[in-house]
């Protein structure tokens, strides 16, 4: 449990030769199937020792030379010896300057000041999780409040590095193998990002068509479930027929998912009651019906037609309002006028959302 206190750094009064306050510092990483802790790094010549510090037992194993960002538990141990104390209302804690490549990183500590009994040593429990990121240099500088300090890893000595975890990113409607395919412009697919960190934040979403950059972007926010952070978003599918590609960025983590191509919908004109092949009479009025999938991006048909070719009808507005649950499609109706040209060929030509539905043509009588 926490606890505030007031530090008075004195030295120790004694005889000669007269005591001189200092300070040590250790780094150590929780081991999860010991159930201990390992120690990674320290700042005097030998590692301290738990029984010194009123501690329960460590690992008899070494900590690795590294840290796993977001993921490994880890804490410092920073100790204050010949000093003389007082427990009152408040601490300052030292401050502790963390710098990853050597630009300064912000990093919550859990501070908890303890006091060894029967010694002249009082320790600082400072726990923290690594920041979610990479870095191949990792120093964590202590400074107590008489102005003490020192910095781990040692001036000398081998850096620190900072390993990022594994950024997930998972087409949650495709299959877990194989080709996945979608029909452009329909809908939304499910897209899961899972980073094993005990540090949430925001992730962004990026995509390529057919090998090129696209302007869009998203931002999803990454919560803590268990030991990592993960969200689900639902990403519109672009109304496309290439190859698309996302990318998910965390920080300064970048992990890229597979292709998924995108293929045309399914869109279909036809003259209602009209047979294979089809005839209409010159003049008469005809049911138009276009049919696309539901949830398509914009639920309209743009509709033109043609005489031997020749533009009879430009860009007619037909708006898709009727769904059909069951087949999964969404319909709309308009009412045309064949033109007065028998023994022609009229020809009927409807887009929705940029995709060109089966051509539909008729002879006219």
């Amino acid at each position: 449990m926490t606890r505030n206190a007031t530090l008075l750094l004195i030295l120790v009064a004694a005889c000669d030769p007269e005591p001189t306050a200092s300070l040590s510092v250790t780094l150590q990483r929780f081991n999860e199937p010991g159930n201990c802790w390992e120690t990674a790094l320290f700042s005097d010549e030998t590692p301290a020792k738990a029984g010194d510090l009123g501690l329960p037992a460590f690992c008899a194993s070494t900590a690795a030379r590294t840290l796993l960002g977001g993921v490994d538990r880890a804490r410092l141990l920073v100790v204050y010896h010949d000093v003389e104390f007082e427990t009152t209302a408040s601490l300052p804690p030292p401050t502790i300057d963390v710098r990853l490549d050597g630009i300064p990183e912000t990093i919550a500590f859990d501070v908890e000041p303890r006091r060894i009994d029967k010694t002249d040593k009082l320790l600082v429990i400072a726990g923290f999780y690594p920041p979610t990121r990479e870095a191949d240099d990792v120093r964590i500088t202590v400074t107590a409040a008489a102005g003490l300090e020192e910095t781990l890893p040692k001036a000398d000595a081998a850096p620190l590095p900072l390993v990022a975890p594994t950024l997930g990113i998972v087409y949650a409607g495709c299959p877990a193998t194989g080709t996945c395919s979608l029909p452009g412009g329909v809908g939304t697919t499910p897209i899961d990002i899972t980073l094993p960190s005990h540090s949430g934040g925001d992730a962004t979403l990026t995509w390529t068509l057919g090998d090129i950059p696209q302007p869009d972007a998203r931002s999803i926010t990454l919560k803590q479930k268990g030991d990592v952070i993960t969200a689900r978003d639902f990403v519109p599918v672009p109304a496309s027929d290439q190859k698309w590609k996302l990318t998910a960025r965390f920080g300064n983590l970048e992990q890229p998912g597979g292709e998924i191509q995108l293929t045309a919908p399914q869109i279909t004109a036809k003259i209602l009651g009209c047979g294979s092949p089809c005839t209409v009479e010159a003049g008469s009025t005809q049911t138009l019906r276009v049919v696309a999938p539901r949830g398509i991006r914009t639920p309209a048909a743009n509709v033109s037609t043609y005489t031997n070719g020749a533009p009879s009808l430009a860009d007619v507005l037909i708006n898709l309002t009727t769904e059909d649950v069951a087949a999964n499609t969404i319909e709309g109706d308009r009412e045309l006028t064949v033109p007065n040209s028998p023994n022609k060929t009229w020809t009927v030509d409807a887009r929705v959302s940029g995709f060109r539905a089966e051509t539909f043509t008729a002879t006219i009588q």
